[in-house]
């Protein structure tokens, strides 16, 4: 199996072209004629995470967020680009394209809740087509106690941040995500009763002069399904590829 058929997989799904301009999707590190035999999928490339790649002998690590952003000027001999080379690991991103695509991170997240028609919160600006974040209903309303414990469930947290409660119900729920801060006033414009989605400033939190209650669920956790999407993907396709999750928890965030 060739690195550049495992690439054409994803991207029929989530084409590089819609990802976000700073974004750096694709194949970082390695060749499209690379020859693949085991895959390790995560969320982030972390040195724990490199290790496990080496000891389940994986030629290629497919993470959500890049390993590399920014461009490289210096590539030291303990940094994770050099030590992927060393041990012949490619490394390939797909991350706000999967966030865009029809069934990506959004509306994995919105399914899990039980969201129903869902649609783009946020068109894409190259492809309307594709869009970040969703928008979608409840067939029967919740209290907003209700929906946070529900949102608790659903990303495996003890708690969320959360703007005023008002005692207003829950039927129209936006979402993102990830850092979705940026999408807040298009959940405002979508009518929506609350925005989830996470990394949301001090000020944003003051909603008192917007129905919006406003969700903060956690960056790792509101995408920690995009491993899923990844899993599903591609094992569809090459269903003879060894594919498997991360067993390393590396979630930065933790709770007490």
């Amino acid at each position: 199996m060739k690195i550049s058929e495992i690439a054409k997989c994803i991207e029929t799904i989530a084409p590089l072209n819609i990802q976000e301009s700073w974004d750096n999707c694709g194949l970082l590190v390695g060749h499209p004629d690379d020859d693949v035999s085991k895959i390790l999928l995560c969320l982030d490339i972390t040195e724990d995470v490199l290790q496990e790649a080496i000891s389940e002998k994986c030629d290629l690590i497919i993470s959500h967020h890049p390993m590399i952003f920014f461009g490289l000027k210096k590539i030291y001999t303990n940094s994770l680009v050099y030590k992927a080379i060393q041990n012949k690991i490619a490394v390939y991103c797909a991350h706000t394209n999967i966030d865009s695509a029809h069934f990506g991170v959004s509306t994995i997240l919105g399914e899990k809740l039980g969201l129903k028609n869902l649609r783009a919160l946020k068109k894409n600006a190259v492809d309307e087509n594709y869009g970040m974040g969703v928008v979608g209903e409840f067939e029967t309303a919740l209290s907003e106690l209700v929906f946070l414990d529900l949102v608790k469930k659903t990303c495996q947290i003890p708690f969320v941040k959360h703007s005023r409660l008002s005692g207003k119900p829950i039927k129209t729920v936006a979402l993102c995500g990830g850092g979705g801060s940026e999408l807040r006033e298009d959940a405002i414009a979508q009518n929506a009763d609350t925005y989830v989605s996470s990394d949301f400033k001090h000020f944003e939190y003051h909603t008192i002069n917007t129905p919006l209650l406003l969700v903060d669920a956690g960056h790792f956790e509101t995408e920690q399904f995009a491993v899923d999407i990844l899993y599903s993907e591609i094992s569809k396709n090459f269903p003879n590829l060894v594919i498997v999750k991360t067993k390393t928890n590396n979630n930065p965030v933790f709770y007490r």
